[in-house]
């Protein structure tokens, strides 16, 4: 019953919604790392919950979170451009490091003939490069990036940016997520979601919000694939 479930819901699908940052790149660990790591060089003790809570914000939504936790002063831009160098260091030496599956899922998806659009918190130079550094086309049917929109996750903003952009209605849409903010901005744009978590388990809201909760893009695939 679940698999027929699943593959009814999969059939009313024309486009998918991709998070960046810890679903088609394996980065997360890196802004972890590069949190932690500015915040012992400018004497905040950054935790983990923070880091958690920050996760698929942009850089509006980040800054107010941090200064609510350390106050007016806390050097947010410093802080982040300390992160943000962390994390450039590793691509330049390494690539930016994929999540498994998303090569074959991109390619399934194309064979398909369902859309696919980029619905990240990262601004659009830095996901280019990203993209640019594995070797991985940026070839989406549409693209929404950082701040160009109004409201960062968990709002829904991005994800209906792009399913107009896609020309398609949101309850056609299926958005695949890691993390809560992004799971929450994907429900409350009206789509289904699919949550391959990173970096934050899901708890009991998120397998509650979450139409499945899959461990790899490759599970997806697979199931896309049924439909073939």
């Amino acid at each position: 019953m679940r698999r027929v479930i699943m593959i009814q819901r999969l059939k009313e699908i024309r486009a998918v919604l991709f998070d960046m940052d810890g679903v088609i790149f394996d980065t997360e660990r890196l802004a972890y790392q590069g949190w932690m790591e500015s915040g012992r060089l400018l004497g905040f003790p950054i935790t983990d919950e923070q880091i958690n809570k920050n996760r698929g914000c942009d850089i509006r939504a980040g800054r107010m979170l941090f200064k609510g936790w350390f106050g007016e002063d806390f050097p947010f831009d410093e802080a982040r451009k300390l992160r943000t160098g962390y994390m450039d260091t590793y691509i330049a030496r390494n690539g930016a490091p994929l999540k498994p599956g998303v090569r074959e899922l991109f390619a399934t998806l194309r064979k398909a003939g369902i859309k696919k659009a980029l619905a990240t918190s990262t601004q659009r130079e830095t996901a280019k490069e990203y993209f640019k550094s594995a070797d991985l086309p940026f070839d989406f049917d549409a693209s929404v990036c950082g701040t160009e929109i109004r409201n960062s996750k968990p709002a829904p903003d991005v994800f209906l940016t792009a399913a107009e952009i896609l020309g398609e209605k949101p309850e056609h849409c299926l958005v695949v997520e890691d993390s809560p903010n992004g799971v929450r901005a994907g429900i409350a744009a009206g789509c289904t979601v699919i949550m391959v978590p990173d970096m934050t388990a899901p708890d009991e809201e998120m397998k509650r919000l979450c139409f499945r909760i899959l461990d790899s893009l490759s599970e997806l695939d697979e199931w896309i694939k049924t439909l073939a």
